[in-house]
């Protein structure tokens, strides 16, 4: 565990080992003694996947980009341009941190820092199937699972934010279930100080701390009506300082300055609402006017509603895979684990706010990335070890159940040809960079350049953020069919293959041919041009 995780254990004196069934408090070297082995084997293995993923995807992301920039400017000392860039700089900041503290580049140090935050990830899930009552076996099968899961090495690669949002929150779930057991004070202050770390990184951490109170509200876990009360009052605090934090987001995105929203916060706060109401109302109509009959369009809203759960739930299960999600039912199902019932509801209502989140989300962008759905996923995942340790225990026995002595071979196998093909991560987007990177060697750093595509504005060293000029196809064309074409030196074009008649076009639009093609073996390329100096303005 990394230093951050250390502390947060000594807070919460977690020791994770049974005791009659209840996880007691101790000092936190006793957790490291505890199958410090297991963690530690982990934490390694995880940094080596980190390691070979970066070997074998070395392209930035698109996000990534953003996110070096921001850190750059942190590192300089330039703040005010880091927050203009993100405003959510927690994740920039350290990157900044690392690359000071290390002789790496911002870049490296993002990897770096992703690194010690997944081996952090993976170490918090290993805690967190401890306090469910895992045994040492259970524990090995955890690891395997967490370190062969192909929905996170996907993201290994990628410099994201989502990995210190996971990591943390990861923790943050081992103690609740501890605090659930044990009605522990400590647990349950370890775990706000985590989700308040995770929520530095991502906002819905600060919606699910919200969502906590009411949720131990449905446990059984605060049986008396003074806990009952203080759960009551810790949840309006605590949402009435995420509904300020919503305002403050929603503002943003409504670009209502700050200094408007001071002086005149109701007003500001009903043009927030009234935005919003719009949105649903826009929605409401596009269904009703667009997808429905003069007749059915009272049913617009149950559409809505139907079509927001089916784009979650699809997502949900294709990050989580229905081997895994069947794993995790089978636990539940047969109280392999949850077997405490305040546990238990926690557990599920806490499925059930994730899922609400989720939904929100997904109406206010009408799309859903993957990876919005992993800390979900995460929840149902620990279950899973459980499963395969029953099905593996059964095996060893020799259960006379013919299902069983073929069907956890088969389980072992499928598990592994997953996580193999999850390791195979080797990239055929080289080229983008190899064509970023040969405009910069044979540019001259003043000479103005255009591209579709931010990570080869990266790989050239041009900044793409802050230009006022949104690079993509349409702004492209838009571009070419005016006389400012003529003030770039050169043009670094992405065409996906599918769409190489889009080269064509821009090509009689400008009357340019392409001094340099970079492509990859699928057919997808990069056309870099130069603009003679006769045609320059």
């Amino acid at each position: 565990p990394t230093t951050t995780n250390l502390i947060l254990l000594n807070c919460a004196g977690i020791l994770p080992f049974k005791q009659n069934h209840i996880y007691l408090l101790a000092d936190t070297r006793i957790m490291l003694n505890d199958n410090r082995d297991i963690y530690l084997f982990a934490a390694i293995a995880s940094m080596l996947i980190s390691a070979w993923s970066v070997f074998a995807d070395p392209i930035i992301n698109h996000d990534g980009v953003q996110y070096l920039l921001a850190a750059n400017d942190f590192a300089a000392g330039r703040f005010n341009e880091g927050i203009s860039l993100f405003k959510w700089p927690t994740y920039a900041i350290s990157i900044a941190l690392v690359s000071k503290l290390t002789p790496l580049g911002v870049e490296n140090s993002a990897h770096l820092l992703n690194a010690l935050l997944f081996a952090s990830l993976v170490c918090g899930f290993l805690f967190t199937v401890r306090t469910l009552g895992g045994t040492r076996s259970t524990l090995i099968f955890a690891a395997i699972l967490l370190l062969l899961f192909p929905s996170l090495n996907k993201f290994r690669p990628f410099v994201i934010r989502d990995a210190g949002y996971l990591s943390f929150y990861v923790w943050a779930l081992g103690f609740l279930f501890v605090h659930c057991r044990t009605q522990g004070f400590r647990p349950l202050l370890a775990a706000a100080v985590s989700l308040t770390i995770a929520g530095l990184f991502r906002i819905e951490a600060f919606a699910i701390m919200a969502m906590i109170p009411i949720i131990l509200l449905g446990t059984r876990a605060s049986s008396t009506w003074q806990k009952r009360w203080f759960w009551l009052a810790g949840a309006i605090v605590v949402c009435v300082m995420c509904i300020g934090l919503a305002l403050w987001v929603f503002g943003a995105e409504s670009r209502i300055p700050l200094q408007t929203f001071k002086s005149n916060p109701l007003d500001s706060t009903a043009q927030i609402i009234g935005q919003v109401w719009q949105q649903i109302t826009f929605r409401l109509d596009t269904i009703r006017y667009e997808f429905l009959t003069e007749f059915s369009g009272d049913f617009a809203p149950t559409v809505l509603v139907v079509t927001l759960l089916i784009m979650v739930a699809y997502e949900s299960l294709r990050r989580l895979a229905f081997v895994y999600a069947v794993l995790a039912w089978h636990a539940w199902y047969r109280k392999l684990v949850f077997q405490q019932s305040a546990v238990r509801h926690f557990w599920q209502l806490l499925l059930l706010a994730h899922l609400v989140l989720l939904t929100a989300f997904t109406f206010s962008k009408m799309f859903i990335a993957s990876r919005y759905t992993m800390a979900l996923v995460l929840t149902v995942l620990v279950a899973a070890p459980f499963s395969i340790e029953h099905f593996y225990n059964r095996w060893r026995t020799r259960d006379k159940n013919k299902n069983v002595r073929i069907g956890f071979p088969v389980l072992v196998v499928i598990i592994s040809l997953l996580g193999i093909d999850s390791l195979d991560l080797w990239t055929d987007k080289r080229y983008v960079r190899d064509a970023g990177q040969w405009v910069n060697t044979n540019s001259e750093p003043s000479a103005r350049l255009y591209s579709n595509s931010h990570i080869v504005m990266h790989y050239a060293g041009r900044d793409a953020l802050r230009s006022g000029r949104l690079f993509n196809w349409q702004e492209t064309m838009l571009l070419a069919g005016q006389l400012e074409w003529r003030t770039y030196d050169y043009f670094a074009l992405q065409f996906e293959v599918d769409h190489l008649d889009r080269k064509n076009r821009f090509q009689a639009t400008v009357g340019l041919t392409p001094v340099k093609v970079f492509a990859n073996s699928e057919g997808d390329q990069v056309a870099v041009y130069q603009t003679p100096l006769k045609l320059r303005l």
